[in-house]
């Protein structure tokens, strides 16, 4: 009985979806034998970059790649996980990656080095992606899964990074950390967080910190992110309020106001803001985090706040 001739088409398509990789498996199934592809790499054709994983030559060396050539290589159902997949969505709070790091169902052999496998019960379809090609565990599970080993300033920043990257959603992100908590250390912190009117108060890291700020200089807790009108309508959200003297205090973080049509609109709406009879003052980044006793002393001036801060 003749053999039927190697889809070598089919493979070199098969490649191309995969960042130039494919596994032994894989070229097996579509017609190749081994001893036809220790021919191809003996000539150069294909490298072998993993155990039972090839590369087409010429290939771009890209990181994706790699991430998926470990992923391959497993065997079993597996992902990039932990700060490997925070990289990959784009999240880069979490610090330079060391290791591969990959999620996988059951038990694995252990991969070459520089390749760190955490093995889990759980990997729902939910908790899962393709970012460029790679799989990798979604900005819910990523969080979930970083939540032991970031500390509470990080871990909270790198949820406000998530949700204004469109990674999670803070509702999501509460519904899968319950879902997913079953002892997890630092779970917990997700969970308060993201609990039901936690999204609602805070949009970003920034405010958060400012709040911290206006509470260490003994100043009374302002309404967040609230509407404000004058006599056109509503003037727009403010993120913070003191009602009572109408002083508005506004904090503009590094992911917004970038464009020079936002700001344009935020100029406008800051002047709405003067012209209605509102104090309105604006801090940035260093402000916040650098200067904070400036910004306490002028937010007090500005509520007639005369007793020296703390």
């Amino acid at each position: 009985m003749s053999r039927s001739p190697p889809r070598l088409g089919e493979l070199a398509a098969l490649a191309r979806s995969q960042h130039g990789l494919f596994t032994g498996t894989q070229a097996r199934g579509l017609g190749v034998t081994r001893r036809m592809a220790e021919r191809r790499v003996a000539g150069g054709e294909w490298c072998n970059v993993e155990r039972g994983v090839y590369r087409i030559a010429g290939a771009p060396p890209r990181r994706e790649a790699e991430v998926l050539a470990a992923i391959l290589a497993t065997n079993v159902r597996s992902v990039a996980s932990h700060a490997t997949a925070a990289h990959l969505l784009g999240l880069h709070r979490v610090g330079p990656v060391v290791s591969i790091e990959l999620c996988a169902l059951g038990t694995t052999l252990p991969l070459r080095r520089g390749v760190r496998v955490h093995r889990t019960r759980r990997l729902e379809p939910c908790d899962t992606c393709v970012v460029e090609g790679v799989p990798v565990t979604s900005g819910a599970r990523t969080l979930v899964d970083l939540a032991a080993r970031l500390d509470a300033a990080t871990l909270t920043a790198l949820v406000d990074d998530a949700i204004c990257a469109g990674r999670t959603s803070g509702s999501w992100l509460y519904r899968r950390a319950v879902a997913l908590r079953g002892g997890r250390r630092g779970v917990g912190r997700l969970i308060r967080l993201t609990a039901e009117g936690a999204e609602g108060t805070f949009r970003s890291w920034l405010e958060r910190r400012a709040a911290w700020v206006l509470r260490s200089g003994g100043i009374r807790r302002p309404r967040w992110n609230v509407p404000v009108y004058d006599r056109r309508g509503m003037i727009g959200l403010v993120d913070a309020l003191f009602p009572p003297e109408r002083v508005v205090v506004e904090f503009e973080g590094m992911r917004f106001h970038t464009t020079p049509e936002q700001r344009e609109r935020d100029a406008a709406r800051f002047n709405r803001l003067v012209m209605g009879g509102y104090t309105a003052l604006r801090y940035g980044w260093s402000d916040v985090v650098e200067q904070p006793g400036r910004l306490i002393t002028e937010v007090r001036h500005a509520l007639g706040v005369s007793r020296p801060p703390p």
